[in-house]
């Protein structure tokens, strides 16, 4: 949020999921700075490995995880 980055990756209106809007920047501009491997393959396998799903309401590309919800940082500590 605020970042600039909200056409290539962005919280959904409900705020309980996120959505991949631009998969080849996120690789190649945003992915990088983060990840050690940063091939979409491998952001999507760490996704599924910190618990992550996919969130199917009819928008490609989205995720979402119990514990990460927009404006609540503090349940961050409990994604394992």
């Amino acid at each position: 949020e605020g970042n600039g980055l909200s056409d290539v990756l962005s919280w959904l209106p409900n705020g309980v999921a996120f959505a991949v809007r631009d998969p080849r920047r996120l690789e190649q501009e945003v992915l990088p700075a983060y990840l050690r491997s940063f091939k979409m393959s491998s952001f999507y396998r760490q996704l599924n490995l910190y618990g992550f799903r996919r969130y199917c309401q009819d928008v490609v590309g989205a995720f979402f995880h119990e514990h990460f919800v927009r404006l609540k940082p503090e349940n961050l500590a409990m994604i394992e």
